[in-house]
């Protein structure tokens, strides 16, 4: 005899089913939301920390962008029979060296430049008297304004602070110390660079974990290291045409303005801009013609347009462009993490990134944002 089957009964598993289901679906969507919030405050919390301690982790990350650079170099060496240590104190004091040349070749024109201030100011105030005089008037008018209103001025509230002497001593210190950092951590990475990978290659739970482990640290490894390299050659001589092209045009200590146009190359955009009003005020205190003084700005700008439509594009390809956006907010994020040092690592930082989230299939949608 077939059992008999209750309809009413099916129907009230079904909706027990249904029910089940809307559960574990709200249950899901749930979850999913608060992975999402979780993420957001982690991240959160890692800029945070990372803005509380940038005296610390600053140095960190030039440190290690500086081995990512200097790597191949260590294992040039290594090539010759030189144990890693010796490679590494090599490179190390070979940059060591490079720098002090360049802050010694510089620092006396920079330093005549500073104590010519005063002289500067006022000359550039006598050239720009005719749109002094315009802002005066206006001033002037305020002033009758605010007379007419009765309003008075405030009394002056005199501040006293940390004097300058001060505070450039603890600025020296800090720099002092941070490069400290640096420098001896670059060492370290740069001798035992390759183990360290090993090591963290180590820690995945299988072989073919710790294989695809190295295989990717490798290729991102390779891939920023090139870019680095490619970057530096490129604003280096982007400097030498620049210190060329200001003696040529007959501008004073022309080589402190090559070292002003590679270093602030590595800004994009801002770097570009900045150093042409530097030479657009320098060519007008220097030339009495302003036909001159202007020829100065105008051949840098025909000389960096040239480097970043031309030689960039051709020398690092289209594979590592980034979306002019993402530039801008990162050079605003950095610059204010960091300061003028987090604007010229932030290009640097947001390439690194987007190789990375090339080469690792879960970050590949940020990859895809960051890219052009």
């Amino acid at each position: 005899m077939k059992p008999v089957t209750s309809r009413d009964g099916g129907g009230t598993n079904d909706s027990a089913g249904k029910s089940a289901r809307v559960h574990h679906d709200a249950r899901s969507g749930d979850d999913r939301v608060r992975g999402w919030v979780l993420t957001a405050l982690f991240v959160l919390a890692v800029f945070y920390t990372l803005y509380l301690t940038r005296d610390l982790t600053l140095p960190i990350v030039l440190a290690l962008l500086l081995a990512l650079l200097l790597l191949p170099l260590v294992r040039w060496l290594r090539l010759l029979r030189l144990p890693a240590p010796v490679a590494a104190a090599l490179v190390v004091f070979a940059l060591l060296g490079g720098l002090a040349y360049i802050v010694l070749a510089l620092s006396e024109p920079a330093s005549a430049w500073l104590q010519k201030a005063p002289q500067i100011m006022g000359e550039l105030e006598r050239k720009l008297r005719p749109i002094k005089q315009k802002v005066e008037e206006v001033e002037k008018a305020a002033q009758q304004v605010e007379r007419a209103t009765g309003a008075e001025r405030g009394r002056t509230v005199e501040v006293r602070g940390t004097g300058l002497r001060d505070m450039v001593l603890a600025r020296i210190q800090q720099l002092l110390g941070g490069g400290l950092v640096m420098f001896f951590l670059l060492y370290f990475l740069l001798s035992t660079g390759d183990g360290l990978r090993a090591r963290l290659a180590s820690l995945a739970s299988s072989n073919e974990g710790r294989a695809n482990v190295l295989e990717i640290a490798h290729r991102v490894e390779r891939a920023i290291s090139s870019y680095l390299s490619t970057v530096t050659l490129i604003n280096a001589g982007l400097g030498l045409l620049t210190a060329l092209l200001m003696y040529l045009l007959g501008m004073p200590n022309p080589a402190l303005w090559g070292a002003l146009a590679a270093l602030l190359n590595f800004i994009p955009y801002i770097g570009a801009l900045t150093t042409t009003v530097v030479l657009a005020i320098v060519a007008m205190l220097t030339f009495d013609e302003l036909g001159r003084a202007l020829l100065v700005p105008g051949a840098f700008l025909i000389l960096t347009s040239l480097e970043g439509q031309v030689v960039t594009p051709l020398l690092l390809g289209k594979q590592l462009e980034l979306n002019p956006v993402v530039i801008f907010l990162g050079l605003i994020f950095w610059g204010w993490l960091w300061g003028v040092v987090g604007a010229l690592l932030a290009v640097p930082i947001l390439v690194a990134l987007k190789i990375a989230c090339d080469h690792v299939r879960l970050l590949q949608p940020l990859g895809h944002v960051l890219a052009r």
